[in-house]
């Protein structure tokens, strides 16, 4: 399991924390490259977090 936390919403006013479980065998390079795509800027505006609000 990894995960990554960070701030979002107007004035980053919300912690937001990504909890992920990656396929058995997967690398901590892989994984780590995998959690920081899918919470990448773009990847969380189109799920609804506003522009601006992404994980650090």
């Amino acid at each position: 399991m990894l995960y990554t936390t960070g701030l979002v919403g107007k004035g980053e006013r919300y912690v937001m924390a990504v909890l992920t479980t990656h396929p058995a065998g997967s690398t901590w390079s892989a994984s780590v490259k995998r959690i920081t795509t899918r919470t990448s800027p773009s990847r969380l505006c189109s799920v609804g977090v506003r522009a601006g609000a992404h994980a650090q």
